[in-house]
């Protein structure tokens, strides 16, 4: 640790302060946090009394039991296909890492035996604006990008 305020003092950070303010944050959010699940509590409290004054207290649990869960499960399903779609944007990015390893792979493989032939030599300027096409539709990134 002594290294660390060491390295840290090196840069101008000054622990004390950063320790200082995340102290403050996290007194403050846990704060929050607590006050926030007091308040859920009695508004469940409450909302367990009103069902239970309409019907009666074993139905009104089963709602609410029914409710929670029911919430549950949809943030699972909708945590579940954001994975997805994280595991789909992460496959499209590196497929087009690859594609453009590719090109340049194989344009530095080419441009030796391209540069012995005179014909070669004539198709290097065609050669260089294929691949710059190929390179900047694989680089072109999609709107939600």
């Amino acid at each position: 640790m002594a290294f660390l305020t060491t390295l840290a003092g090196i840069f101008g950070i000054e622990v004390e302060a950063l320790t200082d303010e995340l102290r403050r944050s996290v007194i403050v959010n846990g704060a929050i946090a607590l006050l926030l699940l007091i308040g859920l509590t009695f508004a469940l409290v409450a909302g367990y009394v009103a069902l239970s004054a309409a019907t009666d207290p074993l139905i009104a649990a089963l709602i609410i039991c029914a409710g929670a869960l029911a919430l549950a499960l949809a943030v699972y399903i909708g945590s579940r296909i954001g994975a997805g779609e994280r595991r789909r944007r992460e496959r499209e990015r590196r497929r087009k890492g690859e594609t453009t390893a590719l090109i340049a792979t194989a344009a530095a493989t080419a441009v030796p035996t391209l540069l012995r032939s005179p014909l070669g030599k004539a198709m290097i300027p065609v050669a260089a604006i294929l691949a710059f096409m190929l390179l900047r539709d694989s680089s072109r990134a999609g709107p939600d990008e």
